[in-house]
Formats: structure tokens, C-alpha cells, sequence
């Protein structure tokens, strides 16, 4: 059997990947795929400018760290679980990478918030504050 996986298909202005597999068990989004603030500012909004910065804003790139460091991971463990049939290959890689980018999100320290940021929010990690963005991270198996 021949195992074909491609990660990722990065679409930047949704901050999404995509594992594009040649099987019957579809293809796998990972990302933000929904949500709003309080304040009706998409989360997918909110995660670009973290993600590449603003103006006032440093980027800090979670996403791009996520896979960067991951990737490879995810592959190899969706070939593993191929080989050895697993019918829920897609779900469990997905269920490993959206893991991989709320931990990505958590330990992110640099470029670190302003004095005044840190007052505000009282707490110095750079991308959480009310921990709607980490908990924004989801994936979904496409058929």
C-alpha cells in the first residue's frame, strides 16, 4: 500500500492547515474554524494579527511554529496508523494537531507583552488572556 500525506496547505487568511490524504478516510482541516469575542472581532482575525503582527502588535507565530516543529510528526503518525488500519487515522492525527497548536499557543514567550499589557491582563503569556484563542483550535475530517 502506498501512503501519500501532504502537510501543510497553509491558508493564511484563515490560519488553517491541511492534511491532504489519497484515501478513503478524507482530508483533515486543523486551525480556527469558527468563533467570535465578546466584542464581535472574528477569532481568526484576532489569531493573524498574532500570528504575523501589526503595527502595534510583534507576530507571534504559533501556528506556523506548530507546524514547523510538528509536521513531520503528524505525518509519520498517520502513515503508522494507516498501516495498521486504523478507520479513525484522519480524526486521531487532528485530535494530535490541534493539541500541537494549543500547546504551541501556551508556550509562546517571546516577544513578550508590554508592561501596561501585563497589568491589564495579569498575566504575562503573550496569547492568553481570556483563552478563547487556544480553545478556538479545532479540526474537522472532511470525506
Amino acid at each position: 500500500m502506498r501512503i501519500k500525506a501532504i502537510i501543510p496547505k497553509f491558508d493564511i487568511p484563515n490560519l488553517k492547515a491541511k492534511l491532504l490524504t489519497k484515501n478513503k478516510q478524507g482530508s483533515l482541516e486543523i486551525g480556527i474554524l469558527g468563533g467570535k469575542y465578546p466584542n464581535g472581532l472574528n477569532i481568526a482575525q484576532n489569531a493573524k494579527f498574532q500570528e504575523f503582527g501589526t503595527y502595534n502588535i510583534p507576530p507571534r507565530p504559533f501556528f506556523r511554529n506548530a507546524i514547523k516543529e510538528n509536521s513531520k510528526k503528524w505525518v509519520e503518525t498517520y502513515k503508522r496508523l494507516i498501516k495498521a488500519k486504523d478507520l479513525n487515522a484522519v480524526g486521531k492525527v487532528g485530535t494530535i494537531a490541534s493539541n500541537d497548536v494549543k500547546a504551541s499557543i501556551t508556550k509562546l514567550s517571546t516577544p513578550p507583552n508590554a508592561k501596561s499589557t501585563i497589568k491589564q491582563k495579569g498575566s504575562e503569556n503573550p496569547l492568553i488572556d481570556t483563552g478563547l484563542l487556544r480553545r478556538a483550535i479545532d479540526f474537522k475530517v472532511n470525506q
